[in-house]
């Protein structure tokens, strides 16, 4: 099953306790589970227009250090989320 994705300007048609990603007006994304910022492989949020990266777990902003550890120790294998990082610096 995909994940769930709604694309919106400013915040509207984006229902209660969504879980999935809202795709912003400008580029910009994010992850949510429950209405809280999630995502465990990789960032929770892209700030396309200022290259921005910020990693969350169950609405807590984390390092991406944080993140790997959690993804490593719950899915007992090793984190393959790098794709951003060739990206960060644009």
């Amino acid at each position: 099953m995909g994940v769930k994705v709604i694309h919106t300007k400013y915040g509207e048609g984006i229902p209660r306790n969504f879980t999935g990603c809202v795709m912003w007006r400008g580029g910009d994304r994010e992850w949510r589970e429950n209405d809280e910022l999630h995502k465990e492989d990789g960032p929770a949020v892209v700030r396309q227009s200022t290259g921005i990266f910020q990693f969350w777990l169950h609405g807590e902003e984390k390092t991406e250090e944080a993140v790997e550890l959690y993804y490593m120790l719950k899915y007992k294998k090793p984190w393959s989320g790098t794709w951003w990082r060739k990206n960060k610096n644009r």
